[in-house]
């Protein structure tokens, strides 16, 4: 009907196959991979490794998708005092630097610049923009980018987003306390903005007494607004982790209003409230905590959702990001760990004229890599 969207289900013979999974062993400690890029047709994969006895960034590269290296560590670029990790990566649109990679040195932001097939930098410390902060998430924006996190200086933490035009200089926003901020903890976890530039920054908020999702919305990177909605609470906790475009925002995360954490959805189209996805316990639920990390749409294939279920990785295909299923449960390809180290799928890219899907995460000590095929024909 004009005016009203109307969804379809998906062909029942459309499926997601597995094509095999690869685990990373750097080491002792712990690595795990939270991103994934593309550069000079090359897929770099960012994260963190603890094998030298604190938390150093780690790269990983791969010209396949499927035989993965690390990059060598420099301890001048990846390491130092404290702790270091990459959280995100995105390519430049413009410049000279065609990877930027966001995260954290210590107790403040870090960035971290590709400007060759291994040459790999560190931007160096500013206080003003990169102190006392963590950033989470960074998009591609026009000529720049926007990077979402956030800021410990008030002594709680509030949202926070930073601006560059080449991923060298960085400004952070000026934006009122009462949109980023207020009683409690106050985080943007993910950014994505749709082809007009309309800004989405999820995360969360527990200045009501219980965590909510939160929704920020802005025009231009630099006014930003807080969304208002009763589909953000409920009883118990929410919390948003990711968040795609899709014709629409897609947002996932987590409600633990029926006792125990299950995989949530909620949606944000144009002029329309956001409104949460009904909750199909079947397919959402279950024994245990059900966690949606990240989402994403590869083009002509289905809207997937990967996260864990308990200790085991998950991944869930939907319908127009509406109807979903889940892939049957498989330990051998996801492992079965304890929550001591649990399986996380955290991101994923689909390989450049491929029909295959990589994931990246960690598989309880160790980075990992799952490959998935979508083959319409099957």
């Amino acid at each position: 009907m004009a005016g009203e969207m109307v969804w379809t289900q998906l062909p029942s013979d459309v499926v997601f196959q597995e094509a095999g999974k690869q685990v990373l062993i750097d080491g002792s400690g712990s690595q795990a991979m939270n991103a994934i890029g593309y550069h000079s047709s090359c897929y770099f994969a960012v994260g963190q490794d603890d094998s030298g006895g604190d938390l150093d960034a780690a790269v990983w590269t791969s010209c396949t998708g499927f035989d993965w290296t690390r990059v060598p560590h420099d301890e001048a670029v990846f390491g130092g005092a404290g702790d270091q990790g990459m959280r995100a990566v995105v390519q430049l649109t413009s410049g000279s630097r065609d990877l930027v990679a966001v995260g954290y040195d210590f107790d403040d932001s870090a960035v971290w610049l590709l400007g060759g097939a291994d040459d790999w930098s560190r931007v160096p410390h500013d206080e003003t923009p990169f102190g006392n902060s963590r950033m989470e998430s960074v998009t591609a924006y026009g000529a720049g980018l926007i990077a979402v996190g956030s800021d410990y200086s008030g002594g709680d933490e509030d949202a926070a987003v930073w601006t560059s035009l080449d991923g060298l200089a960085w400004t952070r926003a000026v934006i009122d306390e009462t949109v980023v901020g207020g009683a409690g903890d106050q985080e943007m976890r993910s950014v994505e903005t749709s082809p007009s530039g309309a800004l989405v920054a999820v995360g969360s908020d527990d200045s009501g007494g219980d965590e909510d999702a939160a929704v920020w919305t802005s025009d231009d990177g630099i006014v930003w607004t807080r969304y208002a909605s009763g589909a953000l609470g409920g009883s118990g906790n929410q919390v948003m982790n990711d968040v795609h475009w899709d014709g629409c925002f897609q947002m996932v995360g987590a409600d633990d209003s029926g006792g125990d954490w299950d995989a949530a959805q909620w949606v944000l189209c144009k002029n329309a409230d956001v409104f949460r996805n009904p909750h199909d316990e079947a397919v959402l639920g279950g024994d245990g905590d059900q966690v949606w990390l990240a989402t994403w749409s590869p083009g002509d294939a289905p809207g997937i959702a990967i996260g864990y279920d308990d200790a085991t990785g998950a991944v869930w295909t939907s319908s127009a990001f509406v109807i979903w299923s889940r892939v049957p449960e498989n330990t051998a390809l996801f492992g079965d760990h304890e929550s001591v180290a649990p399986v996380a799928p955290t991101a994923l890219t689909r390989l450049r004229g491929s029909p295959t899907v990589i994931v990246v995460g960690r598989d309880g000590p160790n980075a990992a890599v799952w490959a998935f095929r979508w083959d319409p024909a099957l």
